[in-house]
């Protein structure tokens, strides 16, 4: 498989969610800030309804939206087996390299959510 010719880029962010016991409540309480993308049974992939430029700007955002979450809705978060950030990237030809980074308050504010990082590359 060859790289897109088009340069290397950041897509987004989605947030990956699963939950034995069940995602509808908690889907309820994103419904306002989020888009669910895919969505089956006792999973569901959601991404900000904002589009963010940058990484950073993408992670934060969803953590935003995570933090004001009422109550209720942070203890179905806290239930959820997955919580993942997966960060979609498109490879491209250009530049050589790049670097997409996640400052460390960024860093930290989702190891306090109870979330991991998962990366997409796009070829």
């Amino acid at each position: 498989m060859t790289p897109d010719a088009g340069p290397t880029i950041f897509l987004n962010v989605d947030l990956d969610l699963r939950c034995a016991a069940g995602l509808d409540d908690l889907l309820a309480a994103f419904a306002a800030d989020t888009i669910v993308l895919n969505r089956a049974d006792d999973f569901a992939s959601l991404e900000a309804v904002t589009d963010s430029s940058t990484l950073d700007a993408a992670v934060t955002r969803l953590l935003d939206v995570i933090a004001a979450l009422p109550p209720a809705a942070q203890a179905l978060w806290r239930a959820c087996e997955t919580r993942t950030f997966n960060i979609g990237l498109r490879a491209g030809v250009s530049p050589g390299g790049m670097i997409f980074d996640l400052p460390a308050g960024t860093v930290q504010r989702l190891a306090a959510a109870g979330a991991g990082i998962a990366i997409t590359v796009y070829a």
